[in-house]
């Protein structure tokens, strides 16, 4: 397949609060005839974002607890499969990654993994930039850093809120860390479809040239562990499963030598796919030589059995890293012979998220007066919160948003004859969950 043929793809990256979701709304209002796929990538436990995508429809896809570069890799390759079958809905794909992102991981997938590449041309990596909070974004976080250098196209946003001498600053900021991309400063993320799409702006060139090891790729799978096992039939059991789903790859091993064990490991970045032969929850399964299972997230235990044909030796390819697993025959813990970790650098160590749910309806005067003081007293450990809630004076939902102090909200769809509810998402540091829902509790409408 030529690059003209393949589908171009655009990531949206940038930091917590930046505008990402408004530049995604004004590409889905703009007037250009391009049919859309959207994938949403939530640092959270629930999706907000859908609620804040227009139009969103079935070729919506949202990947919760985590972001793209760590662990959920593997979905976004399951979601792009499901992509391709479906290639006939639409034209475009837009990534909208979360403000924690290292997109270096994403980039990866695009540039090295043979079947994503033929299928999807990464057409350029869009970042954009809060121009109000960017020193300090850059001074305590490294994602945003990261956010820029990989950038083809920086969008230096919310210049209305800055000076021009500030707006001149922060272009330098960014020319620092970044050479080649062009940089749009703008309000509300205003800028043309034609600057941001179909740019053929991703070189990968430039990329190896600021990082000679960028190719050296991360692995889909955290954990390997390797067991000799006997021909008969085995229980897999997880004690516990992960709140992500948990995918288990299978290998046969032509020998338990080293150089065997490192070869098979290599060959598994491919086949760790959603494509390989599966088996879901609870079936048995043979290794004729692979098996690919996914446990789906929530249950307090999962099961499933696999046979082995004959006695040798079996790698266990593991993502995310499971508590409590384990191998069984019979009545027999099967103890692996050895074991590999596979743990990626990148971590958002103390940044956490709280999400908050329950229905009912709230004084809206109430709510008011709780986010001000809270944002005003807790404002530079609260990077971003977003939410959608139930006020008791209307029948429209109301969105909410903040960075840092920042807060803002509008109103969005008629509740109808939905349930009415409140879902708010906090990402920051020193974040207390059972005070931050008892001051949203408190304004529930007598």
């Amino acid at each position: 397949m030529s690059t003209f043929d393949r589908i171009p793809v655009t990531i949206l990256t940038g930091f917590l609060g930046s505008g990402k979701t408004t530049l995604l709304n004004r590409l889905l209002n703009e007037n250009h005839g391009r049919r859309f796929a959207i994938i949403e990538n939530e640092f959270g436990e629930i999706g907000i974002d859908r609620a804040l995508v227009d139009h969103a429809g079935e070729n919506l896809f949202e990947m919760n607890n985590g972001c793209l570069c760590c662990t959920v890799k593997t979905d976004l390759m399951r979601i792009l499969d499901e992509l391709w079958r479906r290639r006939s809905a639409f034209d475009y794909v837009l990534i909208e990654s979360t403000g924690l992102a290292d997109p270096g991981a994403v980039v990866q997938t695009f540039a090295m993994d043979r079947e994503t590449a033929g299928h999807f041309r990464l057409d350029g990596i869009v970042s954009l930039a809060d121009a109000r909070h960017l020193p300090q974004q850059l001074q305590n976080a490294r994602e945003a850093a990261q956010q820029l250098r990989f950038a083809d196209v920086v969008v230096l946003n919310k210049t209305d809120l800055v000076s021009p001498a500030e707006v001149a600053e922060r272009e330098k900021m960014v020319r620092l860390r970044n050479l080649h991309a062009r940089i749009y400063s703008t309000a509300f993320a205003s800028v043309a479809p034609g600057q941001v799409l179909n740019i053929r702006a991703f070189d990968l060139d430039n990329l190896l040239a600021a990082d000679p090891d960028f190719l050296d790729l991360s692995y889909p799978f955290e954990e390997v562990r390797q067991y000799e096992l006997t021909a008969g039939a085995y229980r897999l059991q997880f004690e516990a499963t992960p709140r992500r789903a948990t995918h288990l790859l299978v290998l046969r091993a032509a020998e338990g030598t080293e150089e065997t064990v490192a070869k098979t490991i290599e060959g598994a970045r491919a086949l760790f796919r959603p494509g390989s032969p599966r088996a879901e929850e609870g079936e048995q399964a043979d290794v004729f030589p692979r098996q690919l299972y996914r446990f789906a997230e929530g249950p307090a235990s999962a099961t499933a059995f696999l046979r082995a044909p004959e006695t040798g030796h079996y790698l266990f390819f593991l993502a995310p890293h499971p508590p409590g697993f384990a191998v069984w025959r019979g009545e027999t813990r099967w103890e692996p012979i050895g074991a590999r970790q596979f743990r990626e650098g990148h971590s958002h160590a103390g940044v956490q998220s709280v999400a908050i749910t329950f229905e009912g309806t709230l004084d809206g005067a109430k709510v008011d007066d709780w986010l001000t003081a809270l944002l005003d007293e807790r404002g530079d450990d609260l990077y971003r919160m977003k939410g959608i809630l139930s006020v008791h004076h209307s029948g429209q939902k109301i969105i909410v948003q903040s960075v840092h102090r920042q807060l803002n909200s509008r109103y969005g769809a008629d509740w109808g004859d939905q349930v009415r509810q409140n879902a708010l998402v906090f990402i920051g540091r020193h974040l207390d969950q059972s005070l931050l829902e008892a001051g949203l509790r408190a304004c529930l409408s007598g």
